[in-house]
């Protein structure tokens, strides 16, 4: 028979257990098929050199024995010389079984046509025992390229086998899930551990099989990392979820994978485990979300927050504490920050007390200080509290709420307190002189001086019920209890109608009126007259040296905007951005002798006026008059059979 050999690989038939396995050799490794290579290079064979069995049977290309060395001691003459020229499927060692027999035949009939065949059997030796047989049949060429008989070398591995087995109990006993691979990364075999989570058998998990309980989310990772593990060698690592059989539900481990190398460095198996972390993983995520949460508080710079060590120095810091104490993020980050220096020498009695709790407790109960600001020297009033990062640690992490505007509403509260008190008590006093005025002209009979100082009477009880009124309003606002009865207003007639009562009340300036809007609102003429009275007012009031207060009317094609200029003292620019708070004079909060009034006015109207989604603006400059703007939606009308419609 003369073929040339293929260096194809063949398969002569399926594994089955215990029997009889078929596995093709890659035609590189051809030249590392013979015994003395089967013995060098396979790790777990080196232990067991001494009890190794091999041999080498020469056929014909029939099929036939023609030449024989066997181990001298399992397979020791005479029965080598029996076997000489006889089919070599026929031969004692599988005639105990037909289908070895059959499979035998068919990898000589691969080896004939050109096929390196490796074959795995067991044999039944002449001592009746078995033996675990790892065979290849390699076609030899003559000098014309034709087969010219058929080299079947043997190995014995019934050591091997029985260390495998003994190694596999081993790692069925072991918590983890393990695998083993080939070195060409085909999975070849899983603890039982692994087949019970995942259900699957020894057949389904071999190559990629295993792939197949892998979370969808995780495949693609996982498999593209296998393949360069298998491809640079590297040692396998990789987080992933695969499902529980019993559950359905999919769990975290990690799995690792260690090349087994040869003395040449050459890789000849995979072994690796998978370890459960699914309960680190979940405490992994839970801290990373709450470390997530704790960044956006640390980056928000809604209070301040700080890293710092109870020596005084400041490792790190978001905006807001930096801005409190006064450094840079430079300064920071060249190590200079330092909260110790920025605390007056009154205050330092206050730390000391703050850390020694700190030391004993881990936290400290929040208390009041102030900074001097590093860049500006500028006091800062702050709320501050802390905890330990660890015991025994020196470092902790810092709170620090800038108490600055609640310290600023505190003072003017103080100071409207004390100006309610003034603004009240002139009223009043008034009212209790005009009293005894009039108690002391009744009892002379002097009726035409009563009339006159109840008329006065009126005014102060007017002046009394307009304070208390403001005072009430503010409440109502902060309660949210202030109501609006709404109706149709004609802006021109409406803020005329207000001039002009103003105009009677005033002898000291002219109201002129400009322009005109021609349009309607709706709103409450009792609210909007507070907001144009009040504003009405403070022209006048503010204008000492003038005569003269322009209010003009304009409208644009959704707004309405009333504009009220008065050309008296103004209002500084730095009380200007605060002018709307309540409490705030402005600049006048130093004058109320001079300027009467609790700075409630303005408050109100800016309320009153974003209530029905309009806007109150101020122009201003010192010494040179105010205007202030009022902007308010329109509401065009259409007059049908006498009745106004909105459009």
């Amino acid at each position: 028979m003369q073929n040339n050999p293929s260096h194809n690989e063949r398969f002569v038939g399926p594994l089955w257990n215990e029997h009889i396995k078929h596995i093709l050799i890659p035609p590189s490794q051809e030249n590392t098929l013979l015994l003395d290579t089967f013995l060098r290079n396979d790790p777990l064979w080196q232990n067991h050199a001494e009890s190794v069995y091999a041999g080498i049977i020469i056929l014909d290309t029939q099929g036939i024995v023609v030449d024989s060395t066997c181990h001298p001691v399992a397979l020791s003459p005479p029965w080598t010389d029996e076997i000489i020229g006889k089919p070599f499927v026929q031969i004692s060692w599988w005639s105990y079984d037909l289908l070895i027999q059959q499979r035998i035949r068919t990898a000589i009939d691969y080896a004939i046509h050109g096929q390196i065949v490796r074959i795995d059997t067991r044999i039944l030796c002449p001592s009746g025992s078995f033996r675990d047989i790892k065979a290849t049949i390699t076609p030899q060429l003559d000098i014309f390229n034709n087969i010219s008989c058929l080299i079947y070398s043997y190995l014995d591995t019934t050591e091997k086998r029985r260390t495998e087995e003994d190694i596999r109990m081993l790692i069925n006993a072991m918590p983890q899930l393990v695998w083993m691979a080939r070195a060409d990364g085909y999975i070849n075999y899983a603890n039982q551990r692994w087949l019970n989570y995942t259900g699957m058998t020894l057949g389904e998990i071999q190559d990629w099989g295993w792939s197949a309980c892998l979370h969808p989310d995780d495949f693609e990772r996982t498999t593209n990392e296998w393949r360069e593990c298998i491809r640079t060698g590297k040692p396998f690592e990789v987080e992933q979820r695969l499902r529980n059989i019993h559950t359905q539900n999919y769990r975290w481990f990690l799995a690792r994978g260690e090349p087994v190398r040869n003395t040449h460095g050459e890789i000849v198996q995979w072994i690796g485990t998978v370890t459960d972390i699914h309960e680190q993983k979940l405490l992994e995520t839970a801290l990373r979300t709450s470390y997530v949460r704790f960044k956006r508080l640390f980056t928000s710079n809604i209070i301040g927050i700080a890293l710092a060590d109870i020596h005084g120095r400041v490792i790190e810091a978001n905006q807001a504490y930096l801005d409190i104490i006064g450094y840079s993020q430079a300064e920071l980050e060249e190590g200079l920050a330092r909260w110790n220096t920025t605390t007056p020498d009154e205050y330092r009695s206050l730390d000391e007390k703050a850390i020694r709790e700190l030391l004993e407790t881990g936290t400290c109960t929040p208390f009041e200080k102030v900074y001097r600001r590093h860049n500006d020297g500028r006091i800062v009033p702050v709320l501050l509290g802390g905890a330990m990062m660890e015991k025994g640690s020196d470092q902790l992490i810092c709170f620090i709420m800038d108490m600055t505007p609640q310290k600023e509403l505190e003072k003017k509260k103080d100071e409207f307190i004390s100006i309610a008190s003034h603004e009240l008590k002139t009223p009043l006093a008034a009212l209790k002189m005009l009293l005894h005025f009039v108690k002391k002209h009744l009892k002379h009979h002097s009726y035409d001086k009563v009339e006159s100082y109840l008329m006065r009477t009126d005014i102060q009880v007017a002046v009394l019920t307009d304070l208390i009124n403001d005072l009430l309003d503010v409440s109502k606002i902060r309660m949210g209890r202030f109501s609006y009865i709404d109706e149709m207003l004609d802006l021109d007639v409406f803020v005329r109608r207000i001039i002009d009562e103003m105009q009677e009340t005033t002898t000291t300036h002219n109201l002129h009126l400009h322009g005109a809007t021609s349009m309607h609102t709706l709103g409450d003429k009792h609210r909007l007259s507070q907001v144009f009275t009040n504003l009405l007012t403070n022209a006048i009031k503010y204008s000492p040296q003038a005569n003269t207060v322009d209010i003009t009317l304009t409208s644009s094609e959704h707004t309405a905007f009333i504009q009220i200029r008065d050309y008296g003292i103004g209002i500084p620019e730095e009380f200007q951005a605060n002018i709307f708070e309540r409490f705030n004079r402005g600049s006048f909060s130093k004058e109320e002798h001079i300027f009467p009034g609790l700075g409630m006015g303005l408050y109100i109207a800016h309320e009153i006026i974003n209530h029905y989604g309009g806007t109150i603006k101020l122009k201003s400059e010192a010494g040179y008059g105010t205007t202030f703007t009022v902007s308010l939606p329109i509401i065009r009308t259409t007059p049908v059979n006498n009745i106004a419609y909105a459009h």
